[in-house]
């Protein structure tokens, strides 16, 4: 019940936004092919989130941030490295 809002990964799914059970979940895909947008309203008084939406955005390859690629290409190599390490 803590839990308002969950940016989910890992599993490759294209989640715009909904509600499951109380907790607002969005997801952008993988690979960076879709931005995800969210729209909060925060009542810092009442300490409480009063609505929650969200969008996904479709990046195009030319329209990708260059930094953002080169960045993610150091995780992709990151990762590849520590598979050679840690599995057997």
């Amino acid at each position: 019940p803590q839990i308002d809002l969950v940016l989910g990964g890992h599993t490759h799914q294209f989640y715009p936004g909904r509600n499951i059970y109380g907790t607002y979940y969005c997801q952008a895909g993988y690979h960076a092919s879709h931005l995800g947008v969210v729209d909060a309203e925060i009542n810092l008084k009442e300490k409480r989130v009063d609505s929650l939406s969200s969008w996904l955005i479709n990046v195009e390859n030319s329209e990708r941030e260059p930094d953002a690629v080169e960045v993610y290409q150091k995780w992709r190599e990151q990762i590849e490295s520590f598979k050679t390490h840690f599995v057997t």
